[in-house]
Order: C-alpha cells, then structure tokens, then sequence
C-alpha cells in the first residue's frame, strides 16, 4: 500500500498526464499504473516519463489508442510472465474439431448468416518479402491478389446462400489509401483504421527520436481491433444493423473462409470466443500454442517462455494445438468484456534495428484475448484452413500446381501429392525479394511430384519444368542459370561461374 504521500505523488502525476479516466478504454490501464507502484523506485520514474512521452508522441490519437498502448508500456515495464508449471498444454486429441461437426450445426451456421461479419486484418506491408506497398495487393495466384481473392471468396459465398455477410477490412496508415483506392469498384466493403505508435528506444522505452518521420511509427499490433471496433462507432453501426459475430482472420492466409460448421456450432453453444488451431509442426514450434494457464484457456508465445523452457516449448508432441488466428466472436460478449471489464492482453516486444537504432514495437496478439473470456473454446482445423503466406517460399508452393482454385475461390490441395506438409522447400537469398522473384519465377515448376526442392543461386524459370522427388539446383556466385525445360528428378544440379554443368542423381530421402 502507498502511504498518504506517495498516494498523492501519484495522484499528481496522474493529472498533469491529462487522461480521462471516464473512458472505458482506460479502466484496465488504471490497474497497470496501480501495479507500477509497486515496483521499484527507480522503475516508476522511468515509467513516468516514458508514459509522458508517449502520450505526447501520440497525439491526436483516439483515447482507446492512447489507453492502449499505455497499457503496452506498463505491462511492459512490469513485465509479468507466466509461471511455467501453471501452464498445461492443450491436447489436439481432447478438442472439438471440425470434423466431427454434426448437421445441425450447419444448419444453425446457416440460419445465422444475417447476423454474421467477416473481418480481415489487412494492416501489414509484408516487408519481409521487400513489399512496398499493401500486402494485400500482392498478385498471388490466378492474378488475384490477397484482397482480390478475399472478395471473390466471400461473394461466391453470399451468391450460394442468397445472403449479404459484410467485408470490414482494419488497415493502418501504411495501407489504408491504397486499399481505399483498390475498393472503389467494391463499395460494400466496411474499412476501418488502427492506430500508429511511436518506435521506442530498447531500454528506457523512449520514442526514438532519431529516426526519420516514416520510419518513427508502427501500427501496433493487430489485437487494437478490439478497440477500434467500439472507438470507431462501427461496434454500434453493427449492432443496429442486427449484427452479433464476427470471423477474424489475416488478410494472407488464403484458406479462412467463412466456415458454416464453426459458427453454427459456436452460435448452438453460445460460446462467446472461438480460436481455430490445427496440428503443430515442425514450421510452427516457435509460433503461439494453445495452452491453459491455471484453467484458463490461454495463447502462449515464444517471448513469454523462459529461455530454460524453450526446448519444451519447441516440442510439438507436447505443444500440439497451434493458433492459426483465425478467430470467431460474440461482439456483444466482447463489448462487455473491453468497455466493463477490460481486455488483458500480455505484451509483445518486437526488437528490431532500424536505421541503426535499437528499437522495440509494443504488439499484443489478436489471439491473445482467449485468455480474457472464461468460456473460450478451440476448434481443431485441418491445414487447408490455414495457408499463410509470409514469404516467396510461401509463394513458391501457392503458386505451383500444389493448389488449385475452386469456383468459390477456395484452395484446394492437389489429391495426388503423397506428402501432407511437402514438398520441403529453401529458396536463397535471391528469390526472398518479391520482385526478385517474380523475376525469375515467370513459369512455375511444377512441384505436384516433389517432396525436396533447394534453390541456391541465380535461378530463372523461363520455361515449362517438372520437379521430381528431391531437386537440388545451384548455382555459383556470379552466374546466371536459365533452368531448360523438361523434368527434373532425385538429381542435384551444379552450375559453375564459367557455365559449366555437372549433373548427378542422388536419393529421394533425406
């Protein structure tokens, strides 16, 4: 407990940052200052000042941004994390999954479309791929783009069931004026528009100020959709226009679409928050699992397990239920969770360099709010509902004869590949760029018969090819290699700087 006059310090300080407390985005950042104050000395007062100047940074802002990211800061600054031996894995094998889905539950999904939104979370540039502008207007497949491919989709599925669910697209400054600019010939669709915070010095969690004016903001995480929802008046706007759910998903993963299954079921058990795992691999270990945390359903990430942990978590035996992040809503269950009883969220610190600065990017995650409702449940998912696309490896088998899209737009994987996760595919350095590889990947092998394909080098596909089995093609530094058409495989191709090629077969295993 504070004593009178350190009640008062604090009291005064809270005024001179001018917050208004009458606003229910800033109800649970109230408890975050009150934990402050039970740290050290020297920690509150670093905490004062870089609060301050957060605020100051972000000015003009919403409140529900200000609170938002405040709460990022405290929590950061605190930094709780979660006992390991509270935390107990989901098991894959004890969940619902969609499979098992009966009938009824479908025709409850379809009984409920009126009330049904779908919102896409479309605020990244994709900058691990050299994107420079939206990600969602990537080209992906069949010259649809991300967002093109999200329309077609959604209006294939209005067209079969005679109904009329909503697009809401949440971009950020970085992709609201072009996405605008793309949907003048789709003025249906809803858009809204998260916050931009200040990059903070690792440290001291002071603004940056030595970065330049593009680079001195981020769009803090997609889990401010919470907030935005209900600041924007579009929570209202729904509402009276006798919406209740919302299906949530990443504006690049190509398989979520809306399911009737799932939301039949979760409309039929009244559940209030429905997180879509699948089966965790070997690509996924340092990604979100599932977890409960003293019986409460909860998402785990890598940046809360402590380092002597990391093996285990990394286990996918163990940590077996992986968060896709897609994620179904009751929207009136939330609006009494965020404005009554607020949302808490850990916090994520994304470290990064940037224009030689240490920096770190105060994110919390979208499926993080499983935590914050007490009868959450997951769905298993079989991977087809999950295909992100985070990098040109990602494009490389999206584009190959792998997928195949359906009148409604829906991927379906090729029946004859024999591998459930394959082909095992690692492109160099000179494809990680997109339009590094969109040069020299103009006609797609096909990779329908692979199950190994390493690229090392300046490759170019310029001609029909097929790839068999294990497919190994490199090329030395300082050449260029045009792949002749044909078919290629269990072989390992080498290209020498003068041109030279030597050939030789190897073993389709590893």
């Amino acid at each position: 407990m504070m004593n009178q006059k350190g009640g008062d310090q604090y009291d005064q300080w809270l005024e001179q940052l001018h917050i208004d407390f009458k606003h229910w985005a800033w109800g649970p950042v109230s408890r975050s200052f009150k934990a402050l104050v039970q740290s050290s000395k020297h920690t509150q007062e670093q905490a004062k000042v870089a609060i301050a100047q957060l605020l100051n940074a972000m000015d003009g802002e919403t409140e529900s941004a200000k609170a938002y990211m405040t709460q990022r800061l405290c929590d950061a600054f605190i930094r709780k994390m979660p006992h390991w031996d509270d935390i107990d894995p989901i098991s894959m094998d004890q969940s619902p999954h969609v499979s098992q889905l009966n009938t009824q539950v479908f025709e409850e999904g379809k009984a409920g479309l009126d009330e049904l939104v779908v919102i896409k979370l479309n605020g990244g540039l994709g900058t691990s791929m050299g994107c420079q502008g939206p990600k969602g207007l990537i080209e992906v497949k069949n010259q649809h783009s991300f967002l093109s491919w999200t329309t077609l989709q959604l209006n294939a599925f209005n067209q079969r069931y005679n109904t009329r669910v909503p697009l809401i697209l949440m971009n950020s400054a970085y992709t609201h004026e072009a996405t605008r600019q793309w949907g003048q010939d789709h003025e249906d669709i809803i858009y809204i528009q998260q916050s931009m915070a200040p990059r903070l010095l690792e440290g001291s969690f002071l603004p940056c100020k030595d970065l330049s004016v593009a680079e001195s903001k981020y769009p803090p995480g997609h889990a401010e959709l919470y907030w935005v929802l209900i600041e924007s008046g579009l929570y209202e706007q729904l509402i009276s226009d006798g919406k209740r759910y919302a299906m949530i998903s990443n504006i690049d993963n190509m398989g979520a679409s809306v399911h009737l299954g799932i939301y039949g079921w979760l409309r039929a058990n009244r559940v209030p928050f429905v997180m879509e795992v699948s089966q965790r691999t070997m690509a996924d270990k340092k990604g979100g699992a599932v977890v409960k945390i003293n019986d409460q359903m909860s998402l785990l990430e890598a940046a809360q397990v402590p380092h002597a942990h990391h093996a285990q978590f990394e286990d996918i035996s163990t940590f077996t239920a992986f968060n896709t992040n897609t994620i179904w809503v009751d929207l009136v269950n939330l609006y009494e969770t965020v404005t009554k009883k607020g949302l808490e969220l850990p916090v994520i610190m994304n470290q990064k360099q940037i224009e030689s600065c240490p920096i770190v990017q105060l994110e919390a995650a979208i499926g993080a709010g499983i935590s914050n409702f007490p009868d959450a449940q997951v769905m298993g998912v079989n991977r087809d509902r999950f295909l992100p696309i985070k990098t040109t490896r990602d494009l490389f088998l999206l584009q190959s004869d792998l997928y195949a899209l359906d009148s409604s737009g829906a991927p379906s994987r090729a029946k004859n590949h024999h591998e459930k996760e394959g082909p095992i595919v690692t492109l160099s350095e000179e494809f990680a760029k997109i339009q590094n590889y969109q040069d020299r990947v103009q006609v797609h092998p096909s990779l329908v018969a692979a199950t190994h394909v390493q690229l090392k080098g300046d490759i170019w596909f310029l001609e029909p090819t097929i790839l068999v089995g294990r497919v190994v093609i490199e090329v030395e530094q300082g050449a260029r290699f045009e792949l002749p058409k044909g078919q290629y495989k269990n072989c390992k191709l080498y290209i020498s700087r003068d041109g030279q090629q030597t050939q030789v077969s190897i073993s389709g295993e590893d």
